[in-house]
């Protein structure tokens, strides 16, 4: 999904950038846990990025 981001720099600037929302249904887990780590350093290495935004939570999903 597309999003608007927000980011204050270390010397206070306020910068604004377009923002996608990566949303990922999965067990809990170490495993899981380390991949979605590493889909976050990726991330920020291929898009030059200082921090990425994880949020997570319990869901019940049925299909």
């Amino acid at each position: 999904m597309d999003a608007a981001g927000q980011w204050r720099d270390a010397g206070g600037t306020v910068e604004q950038e377009s923002a996608k929302i990566l949303i990922i249904l999965h067990r809990q887990g170490d495993a899981e846990n380390a991949a979605i780590e590493q889909i976050m350093t990726i991330y920020k290495q291929r898009f030059i990025q200082v921090s990425v935004l994880r949020e997570t939570g319990v869901v019940c999903a049925e299909f």
